[in-house]
Protein backbone atom coordinates (compact mmCIF):
# COMPACT_ATOMS: atom_id res chain seq x y z
CA UNK A 1 0.00 0.00 0.00
CA UNK A 2 2.67 2.42 1.12
CA UNK A 3 4.51 2.29 -2.75
CA UNK A 4 1.27 2.31 -4.13
CA UNK A 5 1.24 5.81 -2.60
CA UNK A 6 3.95 6.83 -3.04
CA UNK A 7 4.00 6.16 -7.08
CA UNK A 8 0.98 7.81 -6.78
CA UNK A 9 2.67 10.96 -4.91
CA UNK A 10 5.44 10.99 -7.91
CA UNK A 11 3.37 10.76 -10.87
CA UNK A 12 1.25 13.57 -9.36
CA UNK A 13 4.31 16.05 -9.07
CA UNK A 14 5.67 14.99 -12.54
CA UNK A 15 1.67 16.03 -13.77
CA UNK A 16 1.61 19.21 -11.97
CA UNK A 17 5.82 19.63 -13.04
CA UNK A 18 5.07 19.32 -16.73
CA UNK A 19 1.39 21.60 -16.50
CA UNK A 20 4.63 24.40 -14.97
CA UNK A 21 6.73 23.99 -17.99
CA UNK A 22 3.71 24.07 -20.56
CA UNK A 23 4.08 28.15 -22.12
CA UNK A 24 0.88 29.71 -23.35
CA UNK A 25 2.82 31.45 -25.39
CA UNK A 26 0.89 34.43 -26.95
CA UNK A 27 -2.93 35.03 -28.02
CA UNK A 28 -2.23 31.85 -31.15
CA UNK A 29 -0.67 29.64 -28.34
CA UNK A 30 2.66 29.58 -30.09
CA UNK A 31 5.86 30.13 -28.09
CA UNK A 32 7.90 32.86 -29.72
CA UNK A 33 11.44 33.72 -29.56
CA UNK A 34 12.00 36.89 -27.54
CA UNK A 35 14.48 38.35 -30.02
CA UNK A 36 12.82 37.52 -33.36
CA UNK A 37 9.69 38.43 -35.23
CA UNK A 38 8.73 36.86 -38.37
CA UNK A 39 6.60 37.46 -41.25
CA UNK A 40 3.78 35.42 -40.21
CA UNK A 41 3.77 37.30 -36.98
CA UNK A 42 3.99 40.88 -38.31
CA UNK A 43 0.54 40.04 -40.34
CA UNK A 44 -1.68 41.36 -38.52
CA UNK A 45 0.22 44.92 -38.30
CA UNK A 46 0.16 45.46 -42.15
CA UNK A 47 -1.69 48.99 -41.44
CA UNK A 48 1.29 50.21 -39.36
CA UNK A 49 4.70 51.23 -40.06
CA UNK A 50 7.39 48.01 -39.04
CA UNK A 51 8.57 50.46 -35.82
CA UNK A 52 4.93 50.73 -34.24
CA UNK A 53 4.90 46.80 -34.54
CA UNK A 54 8.10 46.61 -33.20
CA UNK A 55 6.79 48.69 -30.13
CA UNK A 56 3.82 46.80 -30.11
CA UNK A 57 5.22 43.26 -30.38
CA UNK A 58 8.47 43.39 -28.65
CA UNK A 59 8.17 46.53 -26.53
CA UNK A 60 11.55 45.62 -24.54
CA UNK A 61 13.38 45.92 -27.38
CA UNK A 62 13.22 49.90 -27.19
CA UNK A 63 14.37 49.91 -23.26
CA UNK A 64 16.85 51.76 -23.86
CA UNK A 65 19.84 53.07 -21.31
CA UNK A 66 20.14 56.85 -20.67
CA UNK A 67 18.11 59.54 -22.32
CA UNK A 68 21.09 60.97 -24.13
CA UNK A 69 20.45 62.19 -27.73
CA UNK A 70 22.12 58.80 -29.69
CA UNK A 71 20.82 56.15 -27.32
CA UNK A 72 18.11 54.74 -29.65
CA UNK A 73 18.81 51.04 -30.96
CA UNK A 74 20.27 51.52 -34.22
CA UNK A 75 18.96 49.34 -37.10
CA UNK A 76 20.44 47.50 -39.86
CA UNK A 77 18.46 47.02 -42.65
CA UNK A 78 19.16 43.97 -45.01
CA UNK A 79 23.14 43.57 -43.77
CA UNK A 80 23.86 47.32 -45.00
CA UNK A 81 25.50 49.55 -42.44
CA UNK A 82 23.54 51.05 -38.70
CA UNK A 83 21.21 53.57 -39.14
CA UNK A 84 18.64 55.30 -36.96
CA UNK A 85 15.78 53.86 -35.35
CA UNK A 86 14.06 56.04 -37.79
CA UNK A 87 14.56 54.07 -40.81
CA UNK A 88 11.81 51.26 -39.61
CA UNK A 89 9.01 54.29 -40.34
CA UNK A 90 9.47 54.19 -43.59
CA UNK A 91 9.00 50.74 -44.01
CA UNK A 92 5.73 48.04 -43.81
CA UNK A 93 5.53 44.81 -41.96
CA UNK A 94 4.57 43.14 -45.24
CA UNK A 95 8.18 43.87 -46.87
CA UNK A 96 9.62 42.22 -44.06
CA UNK A 97 10.93 38.81 -43.96
CA UNK A 98 12.22 38.99 -40.39
CA UNK A 99 13.58 41.33 -37.37
CA UNK A 100 15.75 40.07 -34.79
CA UNK A 101 16.80 42.03 -31.81
CA UNK A 102 20.87 41.24 -30.75
CA UNK A 103 21.79 42.39 -27.28
CA UNK A 104 24.45 44.39 -26.59
CA UNK A 105 27.07 41.74 -26.35
CA UNK A 106 26.36 40.08 -29.43
CA UNK A 107 25.66 43.26 -31.21
CA UNK A 108 29.60 44.32 -30.20
CA UNK A 109 31.33 40.77 -31.26
CA UNK A 110 29.45 41.03 -34.12
CA UNK A 111 29.39 44.21 -35.48
CA UNK A 112 32.40 46.10 -33.08
CA UNK A 113 31.01 48.48 -30.15
CA UNK A 114 29.19 51.10 -30.27
CA UNK A 115 26.04 49.29 -29.09
CA UNK A 116 24.89 50.17 -25.65
CA UNK A 117 21.52 49.19 -26.11
CA UNK A 118 21.99 46.76 -28.75
CA UNK A 119 21.28 46.64 -32.99
CA UNK A 120 17.78 45.51 -34.42
CA UNK A 121 18.67 43.35 -37.38
CA UNK A 122 16.33 43.65 -40.40
CA UNK A 123 15.81 41.23 -43.25
CA UNK A 124 13.14 42.43 -45.93
CA UNK A 125 11.59 40.45 -48.67
CA UNK A 126 13.43 42.73 -51.02
CA UNK A 127 16.79 41.52 -49.37
CA UNK A 128 15.96 38.28 -49.58
CA UNK A 129 15.22 38.29 -53.86
CA UNK A 130 11.47 38.04 -52.82
CA UNK A 131 10.27 41.09 -53.70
Amino acid sequence: MRRIGMRLVIAVSIIMLAQACVSTGGSDGVRRDPDLILADELANYSTMMLGDAIRQLRPRWMNVRGSAMGSAVPVIMDGGVPQDWMVLEAIRPNEVHSVRYHNPGDATMRWGTGFPNGLIEVSTLRGRGGG
